[in-house]
């Protein structure tokens, strides 16, 4: 606006830029294009370096449109393709090639290899996400361990922000250092947070810290001033806020609707305590977040859709966590599923590239991975509903060719040794679901999708293994 409506602004601005270079141009907006068109209108000394085949962040408003219609904007432009690729052995190139040629509104090229032969990209099917996540901790311990790679080496690449946890979990059991990049640790997010304190509650109602994070959370009309005239109580008599609660309601010192409200809450932790004692955390869990109307407090704290489907997916990630626990266990119970999850190692937050330099695995989302490499990469969770995203496939082909961009960016990523996994059973809610194999696997290998004979009869022998 301020180019359109003052052209003195904008003749500054054209004569103080000579010349206007813009790096990767396929993921500018619409906005960016018409400050740019802008600013070259009279001289026309303009380049741009980028791939459409990486145009992955049109859901935050990138537009491929910019760079494939460049010639037709600027038609006397040169267009120089840079098809060698340093990176990547030529097996991957030729998945990579091969799964690309799929989207068909994009530039033709075709990725050629400056390196010679190596390995050939692996395709893991393994019977479940715990299985998946063991499979992949274990070798890259043993990897390390006899000298084949380092940590830093290594990266595990995941579509979804709820991915990474079971990952973490097994990392942290066989000792292998790792980073997490581009997310927030699972057991760090608001919702995770809130929804572990009732857990904890339940477990021990005299956990104060947790207590009065979800006493009134979701909102039920325990306002901050009838809690702190429940923990001044509390500190007067010397007893815990959960063990004052009902004497305090009961002699008045907060009001009537206030007592009334704080003695459902004192009610509905109780009815919890035996079933959730015994060992039936997931069937619970479900329970309790209906019951407290948990997807209701996500949708009025969180404006956007796109975020409201993340924290609720961090919701269900939680269920499944106590699911696979009571599975995996010999005698599962509250206690001892809060005991397993306050293993988590909380990273500090730090600068992406400091995080990187760390002898470490990386734990990457496929948005954050680009313009990174690394020798080895898992690329892990290749079925239907996680790569492409469920969201993705409801939307349509436009958006189908965006999650095609994305597993191609993932599979580019990796130098030597990539290989794809997938889960024959994932769980949905706390339920053990069959699973469908992502489309782009057929796509990259230009077929039916075999698997590592190595591996077939390993998920047993995995879960054999970890119950000892």
């Amino acid at each position: 606006e301020l180019f359109r409506d003052h052209p003195d602004v904008l003749a500054r601005h054209q004569k103080r830029f000579d010349y206007v270079m813009v790096d990767e141009y396929q993921d500018t907006n619409a906005t960016q294009y018409r400050i740019i068109s802008s600013l070259v209108a009279k001289h026309g000394n303009l380049c741009v370096v980028g791939d459409d085949d990486q145009a992955i962040y049109g859901w935050r408003g990138a537009r491929m449109e910019n760079i494939l219609e460049f010639d037709r904007e600027f038609p006397d432009a040169t267009i120089v393709r840079l098809e060698e690729n340093y990176r990547c052995r030529p097996e991957i190139l030729e998945l990579a090639n091969c799964l690309i040629a799929h989207n068909t509104e994009r530039r033709d090229k075709t990725l050629k290899p400056a390196r010679g032969p190596g390995k050939p990209p692996r395709f893991l099917e393994i019977d479940d996400e715990v299985d998946e996540a063991t499979y992949v901790a274990r070798e890259i311990r043993a990897a390390v361990d006899t000298g084949r790679f380092r940590y830093k080496d290594v990266a595990i690449l995941f579509r979804t922000n709820e991915q990474p946890r079971l990952f973490e979990q097994e990392l942290r059991a066989n000792k292998v250092p790792y980073v997490l990049i581009g997310g927030q640790s699972f057991f760090d997010r608001r919702e995770v947070r809130d929804l572990i304190s009732y857990l904890k509650v339940i477990a021990n109602p005299d956990d104060e810290l947790s207590l009065l994070r979800i006493i009134n959370r979701p909102a039920r009309g325990i306002g901050d001033g009838t809690v702190s005239k429940l923990l001044e109580r509390a500190v007067e008599s010397g007893e815990s806020l959960w063990h004052v609660l009902p004497q305090a309601t009961a002699d008045g010192d907060v009001p009537q609707r206030g007592a009334e409200n704080i003695e459902r809450f004192r009610q509905m932790i109780d009815q919890y305590r035996k079933p959730m004692s015994q060992g039936r955390i997931s069937e619970q869990l479900n329970r309790l977040i209906t019951e407290i109307n948990y997807k209701g407090e996500i949708e009025r704290q969180y404006k956007t859709p796109l975020e409201k489907v993340s924290r609720w997916s961090s919701v269900e990630e939680l269920v499944n966590a106590t699911s696979q626990y009571e599975r995996g266990a010999e005698s599962s119970s509250l206690e001892g599923f809060l005991e397993e999850i306050a293993l988590t190692n909380n990273e500090d937050e730090v600068d992406k590239d400091q995080q990187l330099k760390k002898n470490a695995v990386a734990l990457i989302t496929l948005h954050s991975a680009k313009g990174l490499e690394f020798p080895v990469v898992y690329l892990v969770g290749m079925e239907e509903g996680l790569l492409p995203h469920e969201r993705s496939i409801q939307d349509g082909h436009r958006a189908i060719c965006e999650e095609r961009r994305l597993a191609y960016v993932g599979v580019t990523r990796a130098m030597d040794f990539l290989t794809l996994s997938w889960a024959k059973h994932r769980t949905k809610w706390g339920k053990r679901r069959k699973t469908k194999t992502s489309r782009f696997l057929a796509e990259m290998n230009g077929g039916p999708v075999g698997f590592d004979e190595e591996t077939e009869d390993e998920p047993e022998k995995r879960r054999t293994a970890r119950s000892k």
